[in-house]
């Protein structure tokens, strides 16, 4: 997310997804602004895969923005308008994605761009899902023509420059939730990038997803450090935010977080005041008034809803208070009075990914959806959208499935994508009980990445919507494990209790893609499966 250095109510935002959108109001309303950009992708085919945009500081029509997974970079000089591909001296590499982009301060021309390169050849293994390694592209004419000034074994994320001397830069490698072929740190130039050497002493984590510089004295660095696990590392995957007062000759730990330690995502420094930190990761967000000495830990999250895992964050020049990040899981949010409250900021921003829908009826102005960010309802005909996560939903993202009772609209019913559970609400989703958990599987040891399981499909019956089945499908990054599913679980109570109804499934892969019930017979049910093709039962799950 970046804010116009003049006027601080336009706003862009990128998603791999939605593309590039723009706000003229202060992140309240989004449009896609992606004329240009050719590459469409995705299960639908239509997603717009821009994963990174920069604005100069001091033109800011001129812009850049880099795609995911394909060898594609974009100029604009009118604003994000019009976009051109400016990709001549990048080599076709599998996947590459651009990550980054830094303009030199006194020259528009000379551009840095940083990369992941995914090892597409690399296989799971139990402790560790992908691996990439990275590289920094340079131009010195305006993106006519690029070359390679380093190859790192690990992703290249953020690219500081030193505005008093713009040979020296860093470069901050890995993220959460990539593996390297080798940790890398923080690198170092003092040439330009022609020559680079690692920063690395005091870091006790070496995944640096975030690096900023102090804009009164670029000496004094700040860099959040964590990844999750299943990434494969040989450092602890728990960080925090580490500060250098020596331009990265020595670090020490700046975030004392008294609840122990954390994965951290993001740190930036206020631009009108240099000590105003902030820093986050999942749904939880730190301030420090002091330069990182203490820090007061808040929600990031607004009422009923899981801001997730925050990518980027944007402060606004003049105004420290005003904050904005983008998630993750989805969204755009912010916060006018440091992090205190905060309101989603996503109108237009097409980017979200939703799983699943039940609508109350074919007249119905009331929607529920489900997916990576949360549970939302609408009664506006999905014009406006409320958060559900209250009760036990609080704070969980990444909801699978969602069925609500046509009979008693109070009761819905959600799953979550990776731990096998089921939740259900009474009251239209203002609180939530488990009615299955992950002790519910005592056999199956719930794993990341590699052995994770959630409900992707509710069917009920129109006539009696009491009856439930649901579907169990391994998640979408187990997809290269040849792991089965749970199969079909039957409810006959609304939710409550649940048991298996797998006669006969046997011969498939127990991962079920979609399941239909007959409108005026329960009893009567199809099920598709990932592997083993379709199935049907006349006897209500006994037998397929």
């Amino acid at each position: 997310v970046r804010i116009h250095p003049v006027n601080h109510d336009i706003l862009y935002v990128t998603d791999v997804w939605g593309g590039v959108h723009k706000s003229v109001d202060g992140g309240k309303t989004w449009v896609q602004k992606n004329n240009g950009i050719t590459v469409r992708t995705g299960p639908s085919g239509d997603a717009i895969p821009v994963f990174c945009l920069t604005i100069n500081q001091k033109n800011p029509d001129l812009m850049w923005c880099g795609l995911q997974g394909y060898k594609a970079i974009y100029k604009s000089t009118d604003g994000g308008e019009h976009w051109v591909e400016k990709s001549n001296g990048i080599p076709n590499l599998c996947n590459i994605t651009f990550r980054s982009f830094t303009f030199d301060p006194n020259n528009p021309d000379i551009v840095y761009a940083g990369c992941e390169v995914p090892n597409c050849n690399f296989k799971p293994t139990e402790n560790q899902i992908n691996e990439s390694t990275g590289k920094i592209f340079k131009t010195v004419d305006g993106g006519e023509h690029w070359f390679e000034v380093l190859n790192s074994n690990a992703l290249v994320r953020w690219i500081l420059i030193n505005p008093r001397d713009t040979n020296i830069l860093y470069a901050a490698t890995g993220i959460f939730d990539r593996g390297a072929k080798k940790e890398e740190g923080i690198w170092k130039t003092t040439d330009g990038g022609k020559t680079w050497f690692h920063i690395n002493e005091g870091l006790e984590n070496l995944t640096v997803g975030g690096l900023d510089m102090d804009p009164k004295n670029p000496d004094i660095l700040y860099c959040a450090v964590g990844r999750n696990d299943g990434f494969g590392s040989s450092f602890e995957a728990f960080g925090g935010v580490l500060k250098s007062e020596d331009a990265g000759k020595t670090w020490k730990k700046a975030l004392c977080w008294t609840n122990g330690e954390v994965r951290m995502r993001v740190v930036n420094i206020a631009p009108s005041d240099s000590n105003r930190i902030y820093a986050a990761t999942d749904n939880r967000f730190f301030r420090s008034d002091d330069g990182g000495k203490t820090w007061v830990e808040t929600r990031s999250s607004p009422s009923g809803e899981f801001s997730g895992i925050p990518v980027a964050m944007a402060i606004h020049p003049d105004n420290p208070d005003i904050v904005y990040f983008n998630s993750y899981n989805g969204g755009v949010y912010k916060t006018e009075d440091g992090g205190k409250t905060w309101v989603a900021a996503s109108k237009g921003y097409t980017g979200a990914q939703m799983y699943s829908l039940s609508i109350l009826g074919t007249s119905s102005s009331q929607i529920f959806t489900a997916g990576r960010s949360g549970v939302f309802k609408s009664s506006t005909f999905g014009f406006e959208w409320e958060g559900l996560l209250y009760g036990s939903l609080e704070d969980r993202a990444g909801l699978n499935a969602v069925s609500v009772n046509m009979k008693n609209p109070e009761s819905i019913l959600t799953s979550e994508n990776h731990r096998g559970s089921i939740f259900k609400t009474d009251n239209r989703g203002k609180s939530w009980r488990f009615v299955v958990r992950e002790t519910d599987f005592p056999l199956v040891r719930f794993q990341y990445p590699l052995n994770l399981h959630g409900v992707k499909k509710f069917a009920r019956a129109t006539t009696e919507p009491n009856i439930v089945y649901a579907g169990y499908r391994k998640a979408t990054e187990s997809e290269s494990a040849k792991i089965k599913s749970f199969g079909i679980y039957k409810s006959e109570d609304d939710g409550e209790t649940w048991q298996p109804v797998n006669n006969g499934l046997e011969n498939t892969d127990m991962n079920v893609n979609d399941i239909a019930v007959h409108p005026s017979n329960p009893d009567i049910a199809y099920a598709v499966f990932n592997q083993g093709g379709i199935y049907k039962t006349i006897d209500g799950g006994k037998s397929w």
